[in-house]
């Protein structure tokens, strides 16, 4: 009989606390007892995942790919192995947020020449692709390249820069001098693209925190109008009653004359007490409207939709407009009419592009001689 195969594992729920707000964000997966069930490798461009196994899964993550931050702290242009290894020993834990670079393919042309080549182009060609941690393959279509996304590009320009030199035999100056150029443009994009991840998350941590201090801001003149709203109407209650008392007063003083009055007297307090009354209701109404108005002052949110049918929040004051709608505010659906907002969407928390968090380039070829894979967890 055929050996049975092993049921396929299923998931494990996601960890609690993966951060607040972010629930789809990639985050790092670790079993109380299978571990992460991972094995990494570490690299100038991150932590390189080799295998991910099936239990506990991890579904952010697939073998090829490249752990570029955990936990907020860049892996990018650390010093050396040793160093992007320490700092990810560092965030490694259940939850922990992840930014993944992804693998990609490029092709390089090949001439036909290339065939002719000495063997030294062989070995050349892999301490470069040692170099940027990519994987180099020749076929039909020409060199075939594999790896990281930020590394795509500088790997690209040295691979073509490698074939110039054994096609049209390029002194070693001029190889330095090229090599050289590469690596400062690699080094400057590597920059903008972390200058440009955090301004982003500036900008959006900034937009947060204001919305934080607007609702709080809401809530307290809220409470205060709500107060001062109590306290006047139980000055109104205790003004009417000592005027109903001096009324009950005046009709015990007014008991010792003739019945005629007596009666006249009774029946003007009667009258006088009815229109007390009627104030009295007048003003329990004024309260309530008063009361009500309060509260659909803190809905300046309204729910709108864009006309594919998305859900979007505008606020009607700032005319501010968000996919999310703020902590702790309530909004009211728009009335049939309302004008539409669609594409000026501004969310609070939204998550940066994979592979474009590096730090920098420009690291010099290290050494992997005896370096094997690191198993996590």
């Amino acid at each position: 009989l055929p050996p049975l195969e092993e049921p396929p594992a299923q998931e494990e729920p996601a960890p609690k606390g993966g951060g607040k707000g972010k629930s789809k964000s990639p985050y790092l997966r670790v079993h109380p007892e299978h571990g992460a069930g991972i094995e990494l490798s570490p690299t100038c461009w991150g932590m390189r995942v080799d295998l991910v196994d099936r239990k506990p899964g991890q579904p952010h993550l697939t073998a090829g790919a490249t752990i570029t931050s955990i936990g907020g702290v860049n892996l990018l242009g650390l010093l050396d192995e040793d160093a992007v290894e320490e700092a990810f020993g560092r965030g490694f834990k259940d939850g922990a947020p992840l930014e993944i670079d992804p693998v990609v393919f490029a092709t390089v042309d090949l001439p036909p020449e290339a065939a002719a080549w000495p063997t030294s182009f062989m070995e050349d060609l892999e301490v470069l692709a040692n170099k940027f941690y990519v994987e180099p393959s020749i076929t039909r279509m020409g060199l075939e390249l594999r790896g990281p996304s930020v590394a795509m590009e500088p790997a690209k320009e040295e691979m073509k820069l490698l074939l110039d030199f054994y096609a049209t035999g390029q002194s070693a100056e001029q190889q330095q001098q090229r090599q050289q150029a590469l690596d400062q443009e690699a080094m400057r994009l590597a920059a903008q693209r972390v200058a440009e991840r955090q301004r982003r998350e500036a900008e959006e941590w900034a937009a947060w925190q204001l919305a934080q201090q607007q609702w709080y801001e809401q809530q307290m003149a809220m409470a205060y109008m709500q107060a001062q709203a109590v306290q006047h109407y139980a000055m109104q209650q205790a003004a009417a009653q000592h005027y109903v008392a001096q009324q009950v007063m005046q009709q015990q003083v007014a008991a010792h004359h003739s019945p005629a009055s007596q009666q006249q007297h009774q029946q003007h307090q009667q009258h006088m007490y009815q229109q007390a009354m009627q104030q009295q209701l007048y003003q329990q109404q004024q309260q309530q409207q008063y009361m009500a108005q309060q509260s659909q002052m803190g809905a300046e949110w309204v729910q709108c939709y864009t006309p594919d049918g998305q859900a979007y929040f505008l606020n009607e004051r700032t005319q501010q407009t968000s996919w999310q709608l703020p902590p702790g505010v309530r909004c009211r659906e728009a009335q049939q009419g309302y004008p539409s907002q669609a594409g000026q969407s501004h969310g609070y928390g939204q998550q940066s592009m994979y592979g474009h968090a590096g730090q920098s380039y420009g690291q010099q070829m290290w050494n992997q001689q005896g370096y094997g894979y690191q198993q996590y967890g």
